[in-house]
């Protein structure tokens, strides 16, 4: 979501409740995705429990965020309407992982000639391996091959090349 939109959405929530601590751990990037140059983007990574919380707390407090959360469900393949589990039964709803993660950019780079993969999704995989690697590089040539790639600087074969190069780069910087 967009800069804005996120300090609305934090501004609403409460300080040491759920919803804040997934605010606090998200990411900032700057001209990333479809966003205006100069413009800054938020990725908030959390499990499909958090994410609904974030969703149910946007709907009611902050309704302008609730249209990106519920975008980003979409994206997931995720249905928005399912109720948030008590926190007991939080652990059994599935967590990504590492594998879960290169799943979806695999998926990404193999529909790269097909659709535009630039998905908070994708971004959000990026961001939760990166956070678990030592090594930038493969991760920085991946976001610049989605990028360039599909601001159609790149033809398919040379996008699909570069995606895959830098993926394998990531799978071995996290040990995969």
């Amino acid at each position: 979501m967009d800069k804005i939109t996120f300090d609305s959405l934090k501004a609403t929530v409460p300080p040491g409740s759920d919803c804040h601590t997934v605010l606090e751990q998200a990411v900032h990037f700057s001209n990333i995705g479809a966003a205006r140059a100069g413009s800054k983007v938020v990725v908030v990574t959390c499990n499909e429990v958090a994410a609904r919380k974030l969703l149910s707390h946007a709907r009611n407090k902050c309704p302008v965020a609730a249209t990106p959360i519920a975008e980003a469900f979409r994206a997931a393949g995720l249905n928005r309407t399912r109720r948030v589990l008590p926190h007991g039964e939080a652990s059994r709803q599935r967590m990504i992982d590492v594998s879960d993660a290169l799943d979806i950019l695999q998926t990404a780079v193999d529909r790269c000639g097909v659709v535009d993969i630039r998905t908070p999704n994708i971004y959000a995989a990026l961001t939760f391996l990166e956070r678990r690697s030592t090594v930038r590089l493969p991760f920085n040539q991946f976001r610049s091959a989605l990028e360039y790639g599909t601001a159609k600087t790149l033809d398919k074969n040379a996008l699909w090349e570069a995606l895959t190069t830098s993926l394998d780069g990531i799978r071995q910087s996290v040990g995969k």
